[in-house]
């Protein structure tokens, strides 16, 4: 207790040092959390229906996409 009593100031002060530090600490690292860009969610409107596959492998796909995007080319195997 006189220990408390004669050293009173100096334990106020501390309390009061650890108090202020943490609240900064707590602020900082808020700021911190705020700054960080925000990864943009993709926004789904709609949903087409599936394209149908043909005989289900993706070789047949991959045929029919570049037939369409090279008319009158040359059979070419990329």
């Amino acid at each position: 207790m006189r220990f408390a009593r004669r050293h009173r100031v100096l334990i106020v002060l501390l309390g009061l040092g650890i108090l202020i530090s943490v609240l900064v600490g707590y602020r900082i690292k808020k700021q911190q959390a705020a700054a960080v860009p925000r990864r943009q969610l993709e926004i789904v409107v709609g949903r087409g229906r599936a394209e149908p596959r043909g005989d289900g492998s993706t070789g047949a796909l991959n045929e029919r996409k570049e037939e369409e995007s090279c008319p009158g080319s040359p059979d070419v195997i990329f």
